[in-house]
C-alpha cells in the first residue's frame, strides 16, 4: 500500500519553502519613525508588525498615519500642515528584513521630488521638509525587493 502521507508532506515542504523566499513585509517587524530636525533625531517612533489591512496603522502626532502593507507604505495626512525647512522632517522606515532594490512614490504632495528620498537595502527615508499637506494629501511608497536569485548571488 503506497504511503499517502508522503505527497502531502512534500507539498507542505514546498509551500513552506516558497513562502519563506517571498520577499515582502507581511509578518515582519519594521521601524516607523518621524525624524526632525535631522534624520538622526527621533521625534516619535514605533516597532510595527506588518499585517494586511488597517490593524497596523500608526498615527504620527495629529498630522498623518502610516499603514505598512506587504509591498507598500501608505501615508495619509488628515489636517493642513507645512513641514519646516530643517535639514530633515519626515518619516524613516527601517529594519526591513529583505533587500530593498527600488521604491516608487505615488503622491499628490506638490513639490515632491524623488531626490528627497534616500534608500539603503534595509531603510528608506522620506524627507517632507517645506512640503504642505492637508486632509486630501497622500503619499504611497511601493517597494521592490531583491529576488531570491539576487540574494544568493550577493551572499556568495
Amino acid at each position: 500500500m503506497p504511503n499517502k502521507l508522503l505527497p502531502a508532506f512534500i507539498l507542505s515542504i514546498l509551500l513552506m519553502t516558497s513562502s519563506s523566499v517571498h520577499a515582502m513585509l507581511l509578518g515582519d517587524t519594521i521601524g516607523l519613525s518621524h525624524r526632525f530636525p535631522s534624520s538622526d533625531d527621533f521625534i516619535e517612533g514605533y516597532l510595527v508588525e506588518v499585517q494586511a489591512g488597517n490593524s497596523d496603522v500608526t498615527t504620527f502626532g495629529s498630522i498623518y498615519t502610516a499603514n505598512p502593507e506587504d509591498d507598500q507604505i501608505l501615508y495619509d495626512f488628515f489636517r493642513p500642515f507645512t513641514f519646516s525647512s530643517d535639514p530633515f522632517n519626515g518619516n524613516v522606515v527601517e529594519f526591513i528584513d529583505d533587500s530593498l532594490v527600488d521604491v516608487t512614490v505615488d503622491t499628490n504632495l506638490l513639490g515632491w521630488d524623488d531626490s528627497f528620498m534616500s534608500m539603503e537595502d534595509d531603510r528608506i527615508a522620506f524627507n517632507w521638509r517645506n512640503l504642505s499637506v492637508d486632509q486630501n494629501s497622500y503619499f504611497y511608497a511601493s517597494l521592490a525587493f531583491a529576488s531570491p536569485d539576487e540574494w544568493e548571488s550577493s551572499n556568495s
